[in-house]
């Protein structure tokens, strides 16, 4: 909850893919779809990486992962930019 940098990427991504108009309700839905989401991958995430194989797996792809993430991210910014 005090770390925003989830609530920003989620919201990029949101707002690259949302048409200009959306149904009144969509706000809500989207923040609730949100909650559920963050709930259970946060979950997910903690289970898996409790686990010393999982940990040493990741450290291993690291960079690889970073990289391609970031790339996924500059894309997403630069289609807002360029969308009018």
């Amino acid at each position: 909850m005090s770390n925003p940098k989830t609530a920003i990427v989620i919201g990029s991504i949101v707002a690259a893919f949302l048409p200009r108009e959306i149904p009144p309700m969509t706000p809500w839905l989207l923040a609730l779809m949100g909650l559920a989401t963050d709930f259970f991958w946060y979950s997910t995430v903690v289970l898996l990486f409790s686990r010393p194989k999982a940990q040493r797996g990741y450290l291993r792809f690291k960079a690889w992962i970073d990289r391609v993430a970031g790339g996924v991210l500059a894309a997403l910014g630069l289609k807002l930019m360029v969308t009018p």
